[in-house]
């Protein structure tokens, strides 16, 4: 038996049940509310018992439909560190759409990615875990996908302070533990500029692996000059990657490559040998 206590118009919010159990109830209400029983949460309000054996269980229990799950898109990030080139995936909640293989597709297209690193991506693809990847070839893909955001931290934090972070390490195993787990916060450089072996292409690309990095115009035109970059940069790309968070890569300058061609001669229009006797 069902009662709705709602007055909303159309299927019931609320609505009590009494039921010979708790599951029962859960099911009754859900199919009242035309859900499925995972969209909604329950209250027990009474449970009765038979005396002398005589009758059965009643439980009477209040079901509600639960808020809707906000919608959030998946999003990705590529990023480069150490060396090496970094993917986070995020799954979609709520009714939010995935991301499109060929929107992440496109956003690897042209990098020098080490061979194999496309079977990585299409695996966190199909099952996104929200850790930052390291899209590398050999191995496994499951070893590959193992590489947690902490770890990468630990590790680029390694590069740096090992001594520092060993004496509060031995403090931590002093005291309770409860520390000994945390990651140091990332402290190297927010960003990459990554020149092709050829020297002829440079992409801007995310070091943080934080999806809200924007970057300092300075900054980035110190190391392009730095790095020796300072023909064929694209302006409008470069503008539009600093302008909103970096979360793929953008190849910011491109060369021209040398043509051969044949070696310069002198060719005479007039007569070299006048008054000469040959």
């Amino acid at each position: 038996m069902a009662q709705d206590t709602s007055k909303a118009q159309g299927k019931p919010k609320i609505i009590e049940v009494v039921a010979p159990s708790v599951e029962a109830g859960i099911e009754a209400g859900a199919r009242a509310m035309g859900v499925s029983s995972d969209r909604v949460g329950h209250e027990v309000l009474e449970e009765t018992k038979p005396k002398l054996g005589i009758g059965s269980d009643k439980v009477k229990v209040r079901v509600h439909l639960k808020p809707p799950e906000p919608r959030v898109h998946g999003k990705f990030l590529v990023g480069y560190r150490n060396e090496r080139f970094y993917l986070i995936v995020t799954p979609p909640s709520g009714r939010g759409r995935s991301i499109d293989a060929e929107q992440l597709e496109n956003a690897l297209s042209g990098l020098p990615l080490p061979e194999g690193a496309e079977a990585v991506w299409h695996a966190e693809l199909a099952k996104p875990t929200g850790e930052a990847i390291v899209l590398t070839g050999g191995g496994s893909v499951g070893a590959t996908r193992t590489v947690a955001a902490a770890e990468l931290l630990r590790e680029d934090s390694a590069d740096s302070g090992a001594a520092e972070r060993g004496e509060a390490g031995e403090a931590a195993e002093e005291g309770d533990g409860s520390e000994s787990d945390a990651a140091p916060e990332y402290e190297g450089p927010s960003f990459t500029i990554l020149v092709s072996e050829d020297q002829m292409r440079a992409w801007l690309l995310n070091s943080s692996l934080e999806f809200d990095t924007v970057l300092p115009r300075e900054e980035v035109d110190a190391d392009l000059v730095a790095l020796g970059v300072t023909f064929g940069i694209s302006e409008i790309l470069l503008e539009r990657a600093l302008t909103r968070p970096l979360v793929v890569p953008w190849q910011i300058a491109q060369g021209v490559a040398l043509v051969d061609g044949d070696n310069g001669s002198i060719e005479y229009k007039f007569k070299t040998h006048l008054g000469l006797n040959r």
